[in-house]
């Protein structure tokens, strides 16, 4: 504008004012690749509300600020095991530029190969049929979790079925004294 529109009083007139433009330009999409680029991009979406980041998305301008990026800088310490100074992801905002930055300080730390292990796996789950998925379950299942009074099975189709109800023999603990 070359001149703010004004009231007869001299206030701004926010009526008279043109529409802001709050869309900004995103670069091209390109997908993060390792893990851990992986699990940033998630991380940064979740903060910012977002559906989809890319290596090439900066946090600010897809619409973070300082709460947000203290927010970010905890997931990353939870999610990630990496404390993460909150002014690296200033002077980063990029996530392919902060997963760089990420893996340097996992390696000061002396982490070099602490998802290799975990990108291994990943990768076998991938080639694996529904049929497959749903054995290893119910594998795993063999030893309820889910405390006294519980059984989990999965059936061939991968659905879990609810726990079980308690028989009348049974007590569970109501969490009340």
């Amino acid at each position: 504008l070359d001149a703010m529109p004004l009231t007869p009083n001299g206030k701004v007139d926010r009526a008279a004012l043109p529409e802001a433009d709050l869309t900004t330009e995103r670069a091209p999409y390109r997908a993060p690749v390792t893990l851990d680029e992986r699990l940033l991009a998630e991380l940064f979406a979740e903060v910012l509300g977002v559906e989809q980041v890319g290596m090439d998305d900066d946090f600010f301008a897809l619409g973070g600020h300082s709460l947000l990026a203290t927010r970010l800088a905890a997931r990353i310490r939870s999610d990630l095991g990496v404390q993460l100074p909150l002014r690296t992801l200033f002077e980063n905002p990029e996530v392919g530029s902060l997963a760089s930055e990420i893996a340097a300080l996992a390696a000061q730390r002396g982490d070099e190969g602490r998802t290799e292990g975990v990108e291994a796996l990943l990768s076998e789950i991938e080639d694996l049929s529904d049929e497959e998925v749903a054995a290893l379950l119910a594998g795993l299942d063999e030893e309820p979790t889910g405390g006294p009074g519980t059984q989990h099975s999965a059936d061939p189709g991968g659905a879990a079925h609810a726990p079980a109800p308690v028989s009348a023999t049974e007590t569970r603990p109501t969490g009340r004294r």
